[in-house]
C-alpha cells in the first residue's frame, strides 16, 4: 500500500513508547481497534483505554441545542428531552442530518423565512428519514462494543456516569472489575421497533 512508510513509524512509535523515560501524555484515536496489532494496544503502552460510543441522552440533546442554535432556531423553543429521546442509537452527525432534513421539510411545505417556524414535529418526522449507523452497521457496532467488554474498556460516552468512570480511570482511582458497555443499547433499539415495551 505505501513504501513502507507505515510500517516504520510504527515501529518507531513502539519503541518510542517502550524507551521514554519522560512523562509524557499520548492520545490516539483509531475506528477499528480491532486490527490493531497487539503490541500497540498492550497495558503499559497505553494507561487507559477508552471506547467513545453512540452519545447517550444527555449528549444528543446538546448536540441538538448546537445544531438548532448554530442555524439561528433558539433551541429553548424545542423539546429537545423528546428529541433526544426519538433519536436514541443516532450519532452526532446523525442528528446534525435530523436538523437539515428538518429544515428541507420545513421550506418545503411553508417556504423559506424565519417568519415560518421549523417545530418539533419537522424534527420528529426528519429523524424517521435518517436511518442511524446502528441499523445500517449494526454487526460491526456489535463487535466493538463486544471487543470493548471483553477487555473491560471503560465507554465515555453513553452517559454521564461511564464519563464519571473514565474520569476515574484516569486518575488512577477505578477499581476495574466487571464492566457492561450497556450494549444493550441495541436490544432496546430492536425491542422499540418490534412494538414492545
Amino acid at each position: 500500500m505505501d513504501s513502507g512508510v507505515s510500517d516504520r513509524m510504527y515501529a518507531l512509535w513502539l519503541l518510542f513508547t517502550q524507551e521514554c523515560q519522560k512523562d509524557v501524555f499520548i492520545v490516539a484515536l483509531c475506528n477499528s481497534v480491532a486490527n490493531l496489532p497487539a503490541p500497540a494496544i498492550r497495558k503499559g503502552r497505553f494507561d487507559e483505554i477508552f471506547y467513545v460510543g453512540l452519545p447517550g441522552l444527555n449528549a444528543r440533546k446538546e448536540i441538538f441545542k448546537i445544531h438548532l442554535d448554530k442555524r439561528g432556531w433558539h433551541s429553548s423553543r424545542f423539546d429537545l428531552d423528546l428529541l433526544a429521546q426519538k433519536t436514541k442509537g443516532y450519532t452526532g452527525a446523525e442528528i446534525e442530518q435530523v436538523v437539515n432534513e428538518a429544515l428541507i421539510l420545513k421550506i418545503n411545505e411553508l417556504g423559506l423565512g424565519r417568519d415560518k417556524d421549523l417545530t418539533n414535529d419537522h424534527l420528529l418526522r426528519a429523524s424517521k428519514r435518517v436511518v442511524p449507523m446502528i441499523k445500517t452497521n449494526k454487526a460491526e457496532i456489535e463487535a466493538i462494543e463486544q471487543w470493548c467488554s471483553a477487555r473491560n474498556v471503560t465507554n465515555a460516552s453513553s452517559e454521564e456516569e461511564n464519563l464519571n468512570d473514565a474520569i476515574y480511570a484516569v486518575q488512577g482511582q477505578y477499581k476495574t472489575g466487571e464492566r457492561d458497555l450497556g450494549s444493550s443499547l441495541l436490544s432496546e433499539l430492536e425491542t422499540e421497533e418490534n412494538g414492545e415495551a
